[in-house]
């Protein structure tokens, strides 16, 4: 009944006929009362903290595959270093996901050969993903340094620019507004690369 309530605005022909021959009715469908709900009752608290934890195993393996420059073509391996009683469900659960969506090859449940990998830290887990056969370490460690400094100086060029008195009394407002949020633009890229650094400068130690 409440589907064809849902769907009669937009179908209403067939959603008449339906109402009127799959029950006795005391009135046309048109006539009925839109449903209503309350949100406790539609609320799966376990099922939203589960798929929380998954987006987050998700997203942080596409963000590092992002800042390694892995190709989405390539699926690498992901082990379990530790995964608390309580995740492995979700885990379980989730792989087939988790495989497709963090473009993983295999899971491997042990930690050997860290040293090769990027740790991936989620609640109550620790994963490594391992990259080190994907990635050109030392061509990869000078991209992303030349990078840094790239952004480093743009943010200090802009930051320069902001804090002057005669540009923001005579440049346009739409030029200093514009200036501001590239200020964050910038700082924020500049945040992504130093992690990748950071990241990336720890495989092979």
């Amino acid at each position: 009944d409440q589907c064809l309530i849902l769907l009669h605005p937009i179908m209403p022909f067939i959603t008449e006929d339906l109402w009127g021959k799959i029950a006795e009715r005391d009135s046309l469908l048109m006539h009925a009362n839109w449903p209503t709900y309350k949100a406790k009752n539609l609320a799966d608290l376990a099922s939203d903290s589960e798929i929380e934890w998954v987006i987050n195993l998700i997203d942080q393996i596409r963000s590092i595959r992002a800042e390694l420059n892995i190709p989405a073509s390539l699926k690498i391996p992901l082990a379990i270093v530790n995964l608390e009683e309580g995740n492995l469900e979700a885990f379980n659960s989730n792989e087939v996901l988790i495989r497709r969506l963090g473009r993983i090859s295999e899971i491997l449940f042990d930690d050997a050969e860290k040293d090769s990998s990027v740790i991936v830290v989620v609640d109550g887990a620790e994963f490594a993903l391992k990259v080190a056969e994907y990635v050109d370490l030392p061509a990869e460690r000078q991209r992303l340094l030349r990078a840094i400094e790239k952004n480093k100086s743009e943010l200090a060029k802009l930051t320069t620019k902001i804090n002057n008195d005669k540009f923001i009394s005579k440049a346009p407002r739409t030029l200093v507004e514009e200036s501001r949020d590239r200020i964050v633009e910038v700082g924020n890229e500049l945040n992504r690369l130093i992690d990748a650094q950071n990241r990336i400068m720890s495989i092979g130690k």
